[in-house]
């Protein structure tokens, strides 16, 4: 489970191989499979999938910004999982 950044004392990071769900990053204050997850759509739109760790909503609202305004190729990018030919 690669860190892909921390931020509000809070890690950013995915999980390889999960399936078939949108492209997505997870947040926690510690690694959990459980994590709040936020779906990175290809159009730039970050949307909340999932809070299972009950994060606030000011610190949602925060983290959603956050990706929203830092979102690129290289977020979209690190959280697909790396296919060897």
């Amino acid at each position: 489970m690669p860190t892909i950044f921390n931020f509000m004392g809070y890690k950013f990071y995915f999980w390889s191989l999960e399936g078939n769900e949108p492209v997505h990053i997870h947040m926690a204050k510690s690694f959990t499979p459980n994590g709040t997850k936020f779906w990175l759509l290809s159009n730039g739109e970050v949307v909340l999938a999932n809070d299972k760790t009950r994060i606030s909503d000011k610190e949602l609202i925060k983290a959603k910004k956050f990706l929203k305004d830092n979102y690129n190729f290289n977020i979209a990018r690190m959280a697909k999982p790396i296919i060897f030919y």
